[in-house]
Parts: structure tokens; C-alpha cells; sequence
């Protein structure tokens, strides 16, 4: 037992005796370690520089409301055999929306949305200027004017077009902050720091657009429908009244009962019509204010706003991490060449 003791005692010395041994060693090589570490931290600065792209990120927090149509406004439109105001309220609850702010449609309707009401300067075409400048001069993609039909686009812009909506939906992210509250956050990342701010907005407003596009489009079609007949109705009610008062112009002094008949079927039409006036204007202002109710679909409770946070390029984070490399290398190679020459 002692002499196990005297071992482990003698183990630690010899241990404490190499400790000793390689820090005086390195603190003599300490102008050298230093330089090192010098070295190859510039050289970490310059690959880390040249090699890591920068990202900066777009954050919109929102609510989503939703809303359904008012069931006596359905009713009345009935009468007249359109159908109700509103469509399902639950269209663009949760998940309905996370996938479709990352559909196709979406993506291009806003890559290709009348951007700053210049269809030259779409965010599609600045996102050609600033990515494919080589494809642009090569002919493999083009711009594509936010006035030219979907159906004219060339194989070319057709391709280039998928191939950016593809790395774009990589760079959204969006998922509930709060389960139970419904706060949604969508983050945008973009090596373009106006370009990601400009796309993650005009991204939100294209998912309003569709959503009133889908919701309450058959109700605006009905509000059009409505006015057109209530013109109709309006004229045809001033032609048949001032059609009473000329029958009442001729029957003046006459005591005949034809003119009569012919009179008192006239004011009936006015009757029906008038009536029929009233009904048109109270559809056409019901749906007007169910139209209104429905707006927005989302509630923006932060906007992104520049400058935006910057990640990803952490250079320095990589000139520390090369520098310490270096440093740990250097003194392993000073520590293994001691020992080789003893």
C-alpha cells in the first residue's frame, strides 16, 4: 500500500515536472506563439470575409382576424338570388396561411406586384439585377415588365422565376410566437438588406390582397350586380312615373273608365318598383358594410424597419476562432519538437 502511495506521488511530480517544463517553453516562444495567432487570425478575417455571405433579417409579428359574413345580409340578398356576403371564416387560420405565404402564387404575385408604380422596377427584376447579372448577359434570364400577361412569360422567365422562388422559400420561416394568443412572427432573410425589407412587406400585403380576392370577391361581384339593377329599376321607375302623370294629363274632363284601368296599372308598377328600389339600396349598403368588416385579414403588430439586424458573415467571430487555432497548433508543434530533440 505505501509503495502504491510513493507511485502515485511520483507520477504526479513527474506530471507537474512536464507541466512546469512546457510552460516555461512556451512562455520563452510567447513572441512567436503570438505572431501566430496574428497570422492566422487575419487569415481567418480574409476567408470569413470573402467566403461567408452576409444576411440581414426581416421580423413581422401579426394577428390574423377572423371574421364571417353577416347572416341577415345573406338573407335579403337571397331575395334576389346572390349569394352571401363573406366566405369562410376559416380560410387563413394557422397553418392555411403558413403555407400559403410560401406558395407559388404568392411569391410571384409579389416578386411581380406594380412595385413603386413602375412595372420596370419589380422586386423580380431588381432581385435578376443584384443575383444573375452572368444569366442576364448570357440570355438565360430576363426581365419581365409587371404589365406583361402571365401567359406571355418565355421558357426563360419562366425558369428563372421558379429557380428564385425556390431559394426564396428556404429564407421565410414563419410559426406561432404564442400558441394561444395567435401571434404569428414571419422572418425574412436577404443578403440585400432594402430588398428584404421591401419583399417581406409586400409579401403580407399580397396575402391581404388574396384573401380579400377570395373571401369577399363574390360579394363585390354581387355590390356591382345590385348597382346595375338598381340603375335599371331607377329608370324604369322615372319612365313609368312620369307614364302616370301623362295618362292623369289625358284623362283630365274625361269621364271614361279606360283611361282609369290604364292609370291604375301603371301606379301599380310603380308600386312594385319603388319597392324594389328600396330593397336594392338596402342589399347594395349591407353589403358595403359587410365588405368594410371584413378588413383587414391581419393585424401588423411590428414592422420591420431598417437598418436590420445583420447576421451570418461573423467575421470577427471566425478571425478569434482561426486565432486560437493557430495558437493551440503552434504550441503543439513547439511542445512535440522539445520533446523529439531531448
Amino acid at each position: 500500500m505505501i509503495d502504491s502511495v510513493r507511485e502515485d506521488e511520483v507520477d504526479l511530480k513527474a506530471i507537474w515536472a512536464k507541466v512546469v517544463e512546457f510552460s516555461k517553453l512556451l512562455l520563452n516562444a510567447k513572441w512567436k506563439l503570438l505572431a501566430w495567432f496574428v497570422l492566422a487570425a487575419s487569415l481567418g478575417f480574409i476567408y470569413t470575409h470573402f467566403t461567408k455571405d452576409a444576411f440581414f433579417t426581416s421580423r413581422t409579428t401579426f394577428l390574423i382576424e377572423e371574421k364571417t359574413g353577416g347572416s341577415g345580409l345573406s338573407s335579403l340578398a337571397s331575395q334576389f338570388g346572390f349569394g352571401g356576403a363573406g366566405g369562410d371564416g376559416n380560410l387563413f387560420t394557422g397553418e392555411n396561411l403558413m403555407l400559403l405565404i410560401k406558395s407559388n402564387r404568392i411569391l410571384e404575385q409579389t416578386l411581380l406586384a406594380n412595385y413603386q408604380n413602375n412595372p420596370d422596377s419589380n422586386l423580380y427584376n431588381q432581385y435578376l439585377v443584384r443575383n444573375y447579372q452572368d444569366e442576364i448577359k448570357e440570355g438565360k434570364a430576363s426581365f419581365i415588365s409587371s404589365n406583361l400577361s402571365r401567359d406571355a412569360f418565355s421558357r426563360a422567365q419562366d425558369s428563372s422565376l421558379a429557380a428564385i422562388n425556390k431559394v426564396l422559400v428556404e429564407q421565410i420561416s414563419i410559426d406561432k410566437v404564442d400558441k394561444k394568443a395567435g401571434v404569428i412572427e414571419l422572418i425574412i432573410t436577404g443578403q440585400d438588406e432594402q430588398w428584404t425589407l421591401d419583399f417581406s412587406r409586400l409579401l403580407l400585403k399580397e396575402c391581404s390582397n388574396l384573401y380579400l380576392e377570395i373571401k369577399i370577391g363574390k360579394s363585390m361581384q354581387n355590390l356591382v350586380v345590385m348597382e346595375n339593377r338598381l340603375d335599371s329599376v331607377q329608370r324604369q321607375l322615372n319612365n313609368t312615373m312620369l307614364g302616370v302623370a301623362e295618362e292623369m294629363d289625358q284623362s283630365l274632363g274625361i269621364i271614361q273608365a279606360k283611361p282609369k284601368v290604364s292609370r291604375m296599372k301603371k301606379e301599380l308598377q310603380v308600386q312594385i318598383l319603388n319597392g324594389l328600389n328600396v330593397e336594392l339600396i338596402k342589399n347594395i349598403e349591407l353589403t358595403k358594410f359587410t365588405i368594410e368588416r371584413e378588413q383587414p385579414v391581419i393585424e401588423v403588430l411590428d414592422v420591420p424597419r431598417l437598418p436590420l439586424p445583420k447576421t451570418g458573415q461573423g467575421r470577427l467571430k471566425g478571425a478569434l476562432l482561426w486565432g486560437l487555432a493557430g495558437f493551440f497548433g503552434a504550441s503543439a508543434f513547439f511542445i512535440l519538437k522539445s520533446q523529439l530533440n531531448s
